[in-house]
C-alpha cells in the first residue's frame, strides 16, 4: 500500500499581518470572508479550516483576485484595490448589492426602481463587463449579488476571487437563471456567456426579480435549451435583452 502523499500548505508571500479589524462581518464566500476595517475600507480574507486543500484553494484564489485587481487599476465601474496584507486584500468599502437593493424594493409594496435608475445601472453593469473583457478577464459569476452600489447609487463590479485571466477558466460559475445554456461537457464561461448573465441582471433590474423566478433550476435549463426566455412585454427594454440572452452580440458599449 502507497503511502499518501502529504499536502504541503500554502503561505503567502512577506506580508504585513492584518490590523485591527471588526468582528462584524460582512460577507463570506465559498473561500474568503469580509470584514470592515472603518467607514472607507474592508478587508477579504482567505478562509482557513481543517483542511490543507481547501486552505490552499482560498489562498489561490485570493492570489487571482489580486492580479485581477492589480491588472484592472482605478475604473469607476470597478471596486477600487488599496493593498496587499498576509492572506488578505485590502479593497473600499461599498454598499449594499444591487440584488438586496432589488430585494427590498419588492418587499416594500412590490416597488421597482426608477426609470433613471432603470436605465443607468445596466449602462454601468454593461461599462465594467467591457472593461475587464478589454484586460483579459472573465469575471466568471456576473449577477446583481456582484455589483455593489457606492454612496451615489453607482455600480461597481467585485469578487473576482475564481475569476478568470488570460485564458485560464474560472474555477466559479453563475446560477441557472444568469447561465447561458449549453450541453453539460461542453460549457466554460466566456465572453457570449457573460452577456448571457448581463441580460439576466438587466432583467432583474427591471423587475426585481430574476427571470423565471417562479420555476424550478431544472424546467428554467430545459426552457433556456430552447431558448424560451421570460416574458418581455412589459418592460421597455424588451427589444435588447433577448439580444443578450441568445448571445448575438458580443461587445458590450
Amino acid at each position: 500500500m502507497s503511502t499518501p502523499v502529504a499536502v504541503e500548505r500554502l503561505t503567502d508571500v512577506d506580508l504585513p499581518k492584518v490590523g485591527k479589524r471588526s468582528n462584524s462581518m460582512l460577507g463570506m464566500g465559498v473561500t474568503g470572508i469580509v470584514f470592515p476595517i472603518d467607514y472607507d475600507t474592508v478587508v477579504k480574507l482567505a478562509r482557513l479550516s481543517n483542511s490543507v486543500y481547501f486552505d490552499n484553494k482560498s489562498l489561490r484564489d485570493l492570489w487571482t483576485e489580486r492580479t485581477i485587481y492589480k491588472r484592472l487599476g482605478s475604473h469607476p465601474r470597478i471596486c477600487k484595490y488599496i493593498r496587499d496584507v498576509d492572506r488578505v486584500i485590502v479593497l473600499e468599502r461599498l454598499g449594499d448589492s444591487l440584488r438586496k437593493h432589488l430585494f427590498l424594493l419588492q418587499n416594500d409594496g412590490g416597488r421597482v426602481p426608477p426609470p433613471a435608475q432603470a436605465l443607468k445601472w445596466p449602462i454601468q453593469a454593461a461599462e465594467a463587463l467591457a472593461y475587464i473583457h478589454t484586460k483579459s478577464v472573465i469575471q466568471g459569476d456576473v449577477g446583481c449579488y456582484n455589483f455593489l452600489l457606492d454612496s451615489n447609487g453607482d455600480l461597481k463590479l467585485c469578487d473576482f476571487s475564481g475569476s478568470g485571466i488570460d485564458g485560464c477558466d474560472p474555477t466559479v460559475g453563475p446560477g441557472t437563471r444568469p447561465q447561458l445554456w449549453m450541453e453539460p461537457d461542453d460549457w466554460t464561461a466566456s465572453i457570449p456567456s457573460e452577456i448571457f448573465a448581463l441580460g439576466s441582471a438587466i432583467y432583474e433590474i427591471w423587475t426585481t426579480r430574476q427571470p423565471y423566478h417562479d420555476l424550478s433550476d431544472k424546467e428554467v435549463e430545459e426552457r433556456y435549451k430552447h431558448q424560451q426566455f421570460a416574458e418581455l412585454s412589459d418592460i421597455p427594454v424588451d427589444e435588447i435583452i433577448p439580444k443578450m440572452l441568445v448571445s448575438k452580440i458580443h461587445i458590450c458599449l
